[in-house]
């Protein structure tokens, strides 16, 4: 809340709580992907040393282009990772079902390789719904 509150590099948002809160889960979700390694959902304060989570704080605290911090914070990133899965969710439930990533690239995925993703090979997804979609948290992983 602070970043979105008080970076001028992401002043433009401030009338935009449904895009603020997509980035916010955007960012939650590169940071957990990139620094919690063994994806338990908690972050230590060993894995914060091991990775670049602060120095990424430090750069985004000075650079008032958030483009310009391209790890975790990136608005550019966000955009692109929001219109791809806007793109496969055809009926704009939030929620990317089989049905929906077959029709990737002019149905150029397999069904084997669909059930790959949707079996969670090579990571586990941590969140499912009851009808086995992956929710936007997990697409950004």
């Amino acid at each position: 809340k602070a970043l979105l509150n008080d970076h001028p590099g992401l002043e433009f948002l401030s009338n935009h709580a449904e895009f603020q809160e997509k980035y916010a889960v955007t960012v939650i979700t590169r940071i957990f992907y990139s620094v919690n390694k063994c994806h338990s959902g908690r972050i230590t304060s060993r894995q914060v040393r091991r990775s670049d989570l602060l120095s990424a704080f430090a750069a985004v605290d000075e650079e008032e282009d958030i483009n310009k911090v391209t790890r975790y914070f990136s608005y550019e990133h966000f955009y692109v990772l929001y219109c791809r899965f806007w793109e496969l969710d055809h009926d704009r439930d939030y929620r990317i079902t089989r049905e929906d990533l077959l029709k990737y690239g002019d149905h150029s995925l397999s069904h084997m390789i669909v059930d790959r993703i949707f079996d969670a090979a090579p990571r586990p997804f941590f969140c499912q719904d009851k009808n086995n979609s992956k929710v936007d948290r997990e697409f950004l992983s």
